[in-house]
């Protein structure tokens, strides 16, 4: 019985590592923000797909993509969804994309710690 449900859980936490969930763009810029305390390395647009900005946001406790509804953030000069990570973007708290990548490796932008 311990075994059964053991796997069930093991299962669902395997299962929800592969999903992107949604997010609303306040509840991004929260999770990134609880991260500031030095866990946050980097968070970076990936692309748009059927309505959504995919972002990942990379802690030192791993990686994680969630998914933010394009009507509820409004980015400047979007482009598909990629794999290819030389193609993301970071981006500030306004939807801007950055000219260049930050200078630290732990960027959470000051707009975020509101």
């Amino acid at each position: 019985m311990k075994s059964v449900v053991l796997n069930i859980v093991l299962l669902s936490l395997l299962l929800e590592g592969c999903s992107s969930p949604v997010v609303s763009k306040g509840e991004f810029q929260r999770i990134v923000a609880s991260h500031a305390g030095g866990t946050v390395c980097a968070f970076r647009y990936m692309g748009s797909q059927e309505a959504f900005h995919y972002f990942k946001l990379t802690t030192l406790f791993g990686t994680r993509t969630y998914r933010v509804a394009d009507t509820d953030w409004r980015l400047g000069s979007t482009f598909p969804l990629t794999r290819d990570e030389t193609q993301w973007r970071f981006v500030n708290a306004h939807g801007d994309f950055l000219t260049a990548p930050p200078m630290i490796m732990c960027y959470v932008p000051k707009e975020f710690m509101r």
